[in-house]
């Protein structure tokens, strides 16, 4: 089975070439750059749910609890309802779902203060 870090990896890959193909002058008169920068951004957000799928389906079989995987669990948990979200175009539930984590990342860096 190939690795969720492989998956992370490419997806990671197809956004920066989106992201380069979307910063073009000509993108919106230039079909190909157009399509090429919607596929792009498709593929990231593909390979990053089969990631997210690949870990969830190792911490199942896994056989050893590991604390690490619960909080991973958790975080597979929040990034699928951020993606629900923006597909529903649900952006107040998105806005709402990403301060959460900011404010936790906050936390976190802050020693929890």
């Amino acid at each position: 089975m190939t690795s969720p870090d492989s998956y992370r990896k490419r997806a990671q890959e197809q956004h920066e070439l989106a992201s380069k193909l979307i910063e073009e002058a000509d993108l919106l008169t230039n079909k190909t750059k157009l399509v090429s920068t919607i596929i792009g951004f498709v593929n990231f957000n593909l390979f990053s749910a089969v990631a997210d799928i690949l870990e969830e389906i190792q911490s199942q079989s896994s056989l050893v609890h590991d604390p690490l995987m619960d909080q991973r669990k958790e975080i597979l948990k929040r990034n699928s309802e951020i993606r629900h979200a923006a597909a529903k175009g649900d952006w107040s539930e998105f806005d709402r779902l990403v301060r959460e984590i900011a404010e936790r990342a906050g936390k976190s860096n802050n020693g929890g203060s």
